[in-house]
């Protein structure tokens, strides 16, 4: 089975590649991104068990159906002219509310600060990262925001950070930016990696970034400072993600982490599918939903002092399951990372795995259509967003958080109309 996986997603990658005639479609992403990663997960390396015949299967019905959902938004007739060859984007960028932006930035910073101060203090006594991201998400608590600090961090800072990032790395790279934004996001990064001991905003920075340059490749000269700026943020981005590492974990192999992060969650989704056919609870579309619904049916249990339907809970515990450590090899025990398609089988089995990745396809591939129609600093921060999440699969669906579901409405609301502007190309 993971044969056939890996022969229909190069198929499918290639397929995407000639229906779009650009690399960084949805579908080629997506499909070659699981394809590598069943490839991979099938070496057993490390200890790790080799993931049963099911588990790709299952994995090949979702590229299947994300690539279904895609190939649907490019083949219908009139959106087809949107990937002709020749097709020149109406390039310019939308509105920015840039004082918003500001003081969103200003608000994060600020409340940031005193973790950022504690954090500090922790490091410079002797502690190490492991210490201070396990004091992060003892005070996180997404699942019932029991906490002030909780609630914030869970619905309002990880929005803001999620969605002011690829907003401020799109606008750097057009014509007419605002400097300063990119020195708020950088700061912002540091922050977050300072604050709570994590590495994935690195990661998001690095994916905004390709993203953007791509979208923009043939049509944006980069000026040196703009380059000298890359070389920088790599060369202090491998050096952070390093330095974390090392402190959260000592004598650690990066080759191990490597493996585990990315093909060991194929084993472990493995795994928790042998645990969920236990006692089977599938949740009809609530854990797909889920990052959207929560922080409103929060709003309300704290306003008319209600509890959580039983379903709703139901629906939310799936994560809390996934936080206790399960064995995925001999002497390897895993938690969290068990891939978007674990929670669409949740939802629906393997019809809620094809439907729904069905419709993330269509809906990442709407993006992608929009991106490459009008090239603005909108449309590619979206994107990028969109990328982001395919390339977090491995950890979880991450429409289910709640961050990241609002950030895309957060992107909305701080542009306003319209307003062209010519790019400088290469070739003019």
């Amino acid at each position: 089975m993971m044969i056939l996986l890996v022969i229909s997603s190069i198929l499918l990658a290639g397929l995407g590649f000639v229906m779009t005639r650009k690399w960084l479609n949805p579908i080629t992403v997506f499909a070659g991104y699981w394809g590598v990663l069943g490839f991979i997960s099938s070496f057993g390396l490390f200890g790790f068990y080799v993931p049963s015949d099911r588990a790709y299967s299952v994995i090949w019905l979702g590229v299947l159906g994300f690539s279904c959902g895609a190939l649907t938004m490019v083949t219908l007739p009139k959106l087809r002219n949107c990937f002709a060859d020749g097709f020149i984007p109406d390039a310019g960028r939308d509105n920015l509310r840039v004082g918003i932006i500001y003081v969103l930035y200003a608000v994060l910073i600020l409340y940031s600060g005193v973790r950022v101060m504690t954090a500090l203090r922790m490091l410079l006594s002797g502690y190490s990262f492991s210490v201070i991201r396990n004091l992060y998400f003892s005070e996180e608590n997404e699942i019932t925001a029991s906490s002030l600090t909780g609630a914030l961090d869970a619905y309002v800072f990880k929005t803001i950070t999620m969605a002011l990032i690829p907003i401020s790395i799109a606008d750097y790279f057009s014509e007419k930016r605002h400097k300063f934004l990119m020195l708020l996001a950088l700061t912002a990064a540091a922050i977050s990696v300072i604050g709570s001991g994590g590495r994935a905003v690195i990661l998001y920075f690095i994916i905004s970034s390709v993203v953007t340059l791509m979208m923009n490749r043939g049509r944006y000269r980069l000026s040196v400072m703009q380059i000298a700026l890359i070389l920088l943020f790599a060369i202090a981005a491998a050096a952070a993600v390093y330095f974390v590492t090392l402190s959260r974990k000592a004598n650690i192999v990066f080759a191990e982490e490597a493996y585990r992060y990315f093909a060991g969650a194929v084993t472990q989704f493995d795994m928790r599918l042998q645990e969920f056919d236990k006692n089977p609870a599938f949740n009809y579309g609530l854990v797909y939903t889920r990052g959207l619904t929560l922080p409103f049916i929060a709003v309300f249990k704290y306003l008319l002092h209600f509890n959580y339907p039983d379903w709703y809970v139901q629906a939310s515990s799936v994560v809390h399951d996934l936080q206790t450590s399960i064995k995925v090899g001999n002497g390897v025990y895993m938690k969290a990372f068990s891939t978007l398609f674990y929670y669409f089988y949740a939802d629906g089995g393997y019809i809620g795995v094809v439907l729904l990745s069905a419709v993330y396809g269509l809906f990442s591939m709407r993006s992608f259509r929009d991106t490459v129609k009008r090239t603005t600093t909108r449309n590619i921060a979206i994107y990028a967003l969109i990328v982001q999440g395919i390339l977090m699969s491995m950890v979880r669906w991450q429409f289910y958080i709640p961050g990241y579901a609002l950030a895309f409405l957060l992107i909305e609301f701080v542009y306003t109309a319209k307003e062209p502007v010519k790019w400088r190309f290469i070739n003019a």
